[in-house]
């Protein structure tokens, strides 16, 4: 009887040492892996079902030959463009997969080519044609594909383009080089017409960053279209061109920030120029800028044109500095919101500052950039990083040593509201333009945050004055004969310094705004590095002591800091008069 307890007790312990073999470890000895996170809501649900590492085809590959499969597999991935709404692309990437799985077999059944050489034919499209093959069987004239690898083409050279014969009566195919494609000599012009279409089905082109792209008028973009995974104005309009989003498919990019691939697509700004001589100024700038020249300059990622129209590509933003005060009208007056807005002025004027002068990356050369438009809505939010960028270079011009103050005022377009007076006393215009523009978007930024989005629109009111047309008004920082500051603006400063938020730091940025940047004449205005050292110290200083920048320091009823005693009787300070609602920053 013992031994058969003893036997018992073996077997239990014989199993409990099996089950510890198979069990998993304890989470106190061994790190565990993270529980699978639901997909991000900027992720297109598309890209990831059709994601070109992960190929799920919901057709039974058992059922059929190689070449049904590759033609289901070719139709079932295939994806409408934003931008021609009745094509459809296939990625090259899906294609060079669908081919490789099953150009073998396809071969052996169709009999296409000698026995022995099936091998090197599969070699061969699969490292060179497999979009060529692809677009055959579209056609379903694969038989096509040997006699055009024994004349030596290609995927390199397509798309194939249509030219008149001598007759004039028929149509015969070149290479995109130019050469006659002889395999396809005896094919009619309306079996041409079709493949001339249905070929850019398989073309769509994979961007790299820097490049322009001469595009026929049949490519198909690979723009996909989710304006309900991403915030922001869909579409923008300006005087220069149309702002659009588009998500570029993921297998038709290659871009560094693209390591989520092949999960998400990458959202992108097109802008179409209105007008092509604008087009070469402008990408010019960021050529001689280089990539990621500053983390507060907007970044070309690449140009293209098509049917005649050039294009400039743009990481796509969450909106302008003027969409996020429309955002969050009424700030949370915090240390972490003030700080943030204080960082991103040192930001602009430090990308402002890097633009003025620059070294080309190509020849070494110094060159002076002058932005000529700074205003909140040509500077860029982005949500993900939570910084501001410098964008809109439409209007910038980039000058030697020589020609970079020689510019003259009538030949400059730009906003009139942030001009200089130098605008309308036909000064030459200089880099110092730019500060007075940024002294504008300084004074707007404070007061935001020390009253409110609301508060802007008022303080444009406050400059208004009569013009010549008595239905319009004007708009601007400087007096009527510019020769001064505009009245109002002083005023509004002087209602600013009175508000109940006006800390120390709020002082300060007012007195860098009205005595370095506001000042009509360009030369004794401060330089963009010079700006740039003080908001250093400003920050440095909110860092050293928490209080300089949250307190409240409001000047006296009474007491105005700079205000000339001709407009004292004008000020009539406004307390705030309740405490604005809650807004939350993704700071």
């Amino acid at each position: 009887m013992n031994f058969l307890l003893d036997l018992l007790a073996c077997l239990v312990r014989l199993i409990r040492w099996s089950f510890g073999l198979f069990r998993a470890p304890h989470s106190e000895n061994v790190p565990q892996p993270d529980p699978p996170s639901s997909p991000s809501s900027t992720s297109p649900p598309l890209l990831r079902e059709k994601s070109s590492l992960i190929l799920t085809p919901d057709f039974d590959s058992s059922s059929g030959t190689a070449l049904q499969n590759l033609q289901q597999g070719l139709k079932k991935y295939r994806l409408e463009s934003c931008v021609d709404r009745h094509l459809e692309f296939v990625a090259g990437p899906i294609v060079q997969r669908l081919v490789e799985d099953n150009i073998e077999a396809i071969l052996e059944e169709r009999s296409l080519g000698d026995v022995e050489h099936i091998s090197s034919h599969c070699q061969l499209i699969s490292k060179h044609a497999t979009r060529l093959f692809a677009i055959f069987v579209e056609l379903k004239r694969e038989e096509c594909i040997i006699p055009l690898l024994r004349e030596g083409i290609h995927d390199d050279n397509l798309p194939f383009q249509r030219v008149q014969t001598p007759t004039q009566h028929t149509m015969a195919l070149v290479t995109r080089q130019g050469t006659n494609v002889h395999a396809l000599r005896g094919w009619d012009n309306e079996a041409i017409n079709i493949l001339d279409k249905k070929q850019y089905r398989f073309l769509s082109p994979i961007f790299r960053r820097g490049e322009h792209y001469k595009l026929d008028d049949l490519h198909i973009l690979p723009f996909l279209d989710h304006e309900a995974d991403h915030e922001g104005k869909a579409h923008a309009e300006g005087g220069y061109g149309q702002v659009f989003r588009a998500c570029i498919h993921p297998d038709n990019h290659e871009f560094e920030d693209s390591s989520v691939r092949p999960r998400r697509g990458l959202f992108v700004a097109v802008k179409l120029l209105f007008h092509n001589d604008d087009f070469e100024p402008e990408r010019n700038v960021y050529r001689a800028l280089g990539h990621l020249s500053h983390d507060h300059l907007i970044d070309l990622l690449f140009t293209y044109k098509i049917k005649n129209r050039y294009h400039l590509v743009f990481p796509w933003a969450d909106g302008s500095l003027k969409d996020y005060w429309e955002k969050y009208p009424e700030p949370v007056f915090t240390h972490q919101t003030l700080l943030w807005s204080v960082e991103q002025m040192k930001g602009i004027v430090s990308g402002l500052a890097y633009f003025h002068e620059f070294t080309n990356p190509e020849h070494g050369q110094t060159r002076f950039g002058r932005h000529g438009d700074i205003k909140a809505q040509n500077i860029l939010w982005f949500r993900h990083a939570n910084i501001l960028k410098i964008a809109d270079l439409g209007l910038a011009r980039v000058h030697g040593r020589h020609s970079r103050s020689n510019v003259p005022p009538s030949t400059v377009v730009a906003s009139p509201t942030y001009s200089p007076p130098e605008h309308q006393r036909g000064h030459p215009v200089s880099r110092r333009w730019d500060i007075w523009s940024l002294g504008c978007l300084y004074l707007e930024f404070v007061t935001y945050l020390i009253l409110g989005n609301d508060a802007i629109v008022e303080f444009s009111s406050q400059r208004k004055g009569p013009t010549e047309i008595r239905e319009l008004t004007s708009d601007v920082f400087y007096s009527e004969d510019a020769q001064e500051v505009n009245p109002g603006v002083i005023v509004w400063v002087a209602h600013l310094r009175h508000s109940q938020r006006c800390s120390r730091a709020m002082h300060d940025l007012l007195d860098l705004v009205m005595d370095e940047m506001l000042v009509v004449d360009p030369d004794a205005r401060s330089s963009s590095r010079q700006i740039y050292k003080k908001m250093e110290k400003l920050i440095k200083r909110v860092e050293e002591e928490k209080k300089y920048l949250i307190k409240p320091k409001p000047l006296a009823l009474g007491h105005s800091r700079r205000l000339p005693r001709m407009f004292e009787s004008l000020l009539q300070p406004q307390p705030l008069s309740a405490a604005p609602r809650s807004h939350t920053w993704n700071l």
